[in-house]
């Protein structure tokens, strides 16, 4: 049942088990002067699903008990006259369908409140996030945009709130890593990073599931890397710290990378050794052995 305008909801919005209810018929009941149509309507609905008909004075007491949710009267002392059971589902059906409605805009309520809230923190790019996550499946094929540098790839999808989104490959101890990385801005103080980082890794908990495993790695410098992991060969959601010294601030990225089938064999870097190249020492020419001299 409909009350007032309201709609029904799309088949996207609701959970798969319930994805049906979307595609069933309604009953409208408007709080006009189409109030008691509306109202009849409902009541001959309720007894074609019960199979029984109610009194007309049934009818009649159903129709004033439903307009005093519109128009309240005075309270009346209790009645001890028992009421037909057609009356009393049909009382039921109309309190259970306002309280799924009060449900339904209360949500309405709170999705327009949710707008005000930092994306960094919020649901802005939850979605935007696991679209990412489900690219990285194909190596980033479908957002990988012009190039910005030698293995770096600027990201077509941006999350919201975010900045310096990009695709990069990644090379170390002889792997090449494909990765999506997006920073925010710096940072005065690590406890500002900090306390960052802890209200990005709640949401991104909360926004993937609890299904995802989380994991922190603390190191020597005090930056983490808190990684989300969910099975063996599925794409790796990262939080990832950056504290510099030299001037740049401390940088919070966002980072997914690709499942660990991807993961591609490269070339370990040479790094430039400080003992000099070892050198062979050259082979003396041995002196040969005289040829006997054949008796005659």
């Amino acid at each position: 049942m409909l009350l007032d305008a309201a709609r029904m909801p799309e088949p996207s919005e609701l959970p798969e088990s319930i994805r049906e209810f979307a595609y069933r018929n309604a009953a409208e009941v408007e709080s006009g002067r189409d109030f008691d149509i509306h109202v009849d309507r409902l009541i001959k609905a309720v007894e074609q699903i019960l199979g029984s008909k109610a009194a007309p004075e049934v009818q009649a007491a159903t129709t004033h008990s439903a307009a005093t949710l519109i128009s309240p009267a005075p309270v009346a002392p209790p009645s001890t006259k028992r009421f037909p059971m057609p009356l009393v589902l049909g009382g039921a059906f109309l309190a259970l369908a306002g309280l799924a409605a009060a449900i339904w805009f209360a949500r309405d309520r709170l999705s327009v409140a949710e707008e005000d809230v930092d994306p960094t923190t919020g649901p802005a790019y939850c979605a935007d996030y696991k679209q990412v996550i489900g690219e990285a499946r194909t190596s980033f094929a479908s957002i990988i945009g012009r190039s910005s540098g030698d293995a770096v790839w600027i990201s077509t999808m941006q999350l919201p709130g975010w900045d310096n989104c990009i695709v990069a490959d990644w090379t170390t101890e002889g792997q090449i890593i494909r990765y999506f990385g997006c920073e925010l801005p710096s940072v005065a103080t690590v406890d500002e990073l900090c306390a960052k980082r802890d209200g990005v890794v709640a949401y991104l908990q909360s926004c993937l599931g609890k299904h995802w495993a989380r994991k922190r790695t603390n190191f020597q410098n005090g930056a983490t890397d808190t990684k989300f992991t969910l099975g063996s060969d599925e794409p790796v959601p990262h939080i990832r710290e950056s504290i510099y010294t030299d001037g740049r601030g401390n940088i919070l990225r966002i980072e997914v990378y690709v499942p660990s089938s991807l993961i591609r064999q490269g070339q370990r870097k040479q790094f430039p050794s400080s003992r000099p190249p070892h050198r062979r020492r050259p082979r003396r020419n041995r002196p040969t052995r005289p040829e006997p001299i054949a008796k005659t």
